[in-house]
């Protein structure tokens, strides 16, 4: 009975765990995209004059040693749809 209980409480636990997993998403760059430290700034177009863009500049954190990674990654977007990446 008490392996029964046990096996039972693991599975659940590992189901709850992977809905968590699954349900964390990136809000607005593209899902296949992550940069956990992300900053935001905002600047006029330089193709569009009077328009402005939301520029988003960050590492991937992927070095072991150090919480920066070396590739340097720059996403923008116009304001008015922040989906067009």
């Amino acid at each position: 009975m008490k392996n029964k209980v046990r096996k039972i409480l693991m599975i659940l636990s590992c189901l709850i765990s992977l809905s968590f997993t699954l349900s964390a998403q990136n809000p607005y760059l593209p899902l296949w995209e992550f940069i956990p430290d992300g900053e935001p700034y905002v600047f006029e177009d330089p193709d569009c004059p009077g328009k402005y863009r939301v520029y988003i500049y960050g590492s991937h954190d992927n070095l072991k040693w150090m919480y920066c990674g070396r590739d340097q990654v720059v996403w923008s977007a116009p304001i008015e749809d922040l989906t067009r990446w």
